[in-house]
């Protein structure tokens, strides 16, 4: 696959095999993705990724899951006053332009992360039992589960993108086989 691969001693630093494994064999859509190390801005999560070809595949996912989008003002400044790009720019849905990204919202009471960006709708789950965005619980792994049977009766699933298994965050058969042999 030729992939940089993060350790089997940091990827099982919080959880050991059998858990993950576990959480792995169990999850249709979604997976376990586990952060690039200490240095990293992201931590552990659940994702889902969504792929969309045009702006109406785009709405009718989000309008399935209930995403509610925010229009940006016409009054945002479009440059901060170092001139570099304004924060309103920065969360503009690029498809979308008039409107931010959706980041912190709740799916069916589920809450998660998403950010919309070049075909590709990313459902991110953790935090959900204490608010530690950095590492994920068990609350986060049922939250998963609940997202994909809402996938299903959204009928959703032909949405589904597998691109994230390439990612050497991505904990899978896929990914690691040598964790999954018996």
């Amino acid at each position: 696959m030729g992939l940089n691969k993060l350790s089997s001693d940091w990827i099982f630093s919080n959880f050991p095999k059998y858990h993950i494994r576990f959480w792995t064999d169990r999850l249709e859509y979604g997976s376990f993705m586990r952060s690039p190390h200490n240095q990293s801005k992201e931590g552990d999560s659940f994702q889902i990724w969504f792929n969309y070809k045009d702006v109406k595949e785009l709405i009718e996912i989000l309008e399935r899951l209930s995403i509610n989008l925010k229009e940006i003002p016409d009054n945002i400044s479009k440059k901060n006053s170092l001139g570099r790009k304004n924060f309103s720019e920065e969360l503009k849905i690029s498809d979308l332009p008039k409107y931010e990204q959706p980041q912190y919202i709740k799916i069916d009471k589920i809450p998660c992360f998403c950010w919309i960006d070049k075909g590709r709708v990313l459902i991110r789950i953790s935090g959900s039992k204490d608010g530690n965005f950095y590492n994920v619980t068990e609350v986060d792994f049922r939250n998963c589960i609940k997202l994909e049977k809402i996938i299903e009766q959204k009928d959703l699933s032909s949405h589904i993108s597998r691109e994230y298994v390439k990612s050497p965050c991505c904990i899978s058969k896929e990914t690691y086989p040598e964790f999954y042999e018996i």
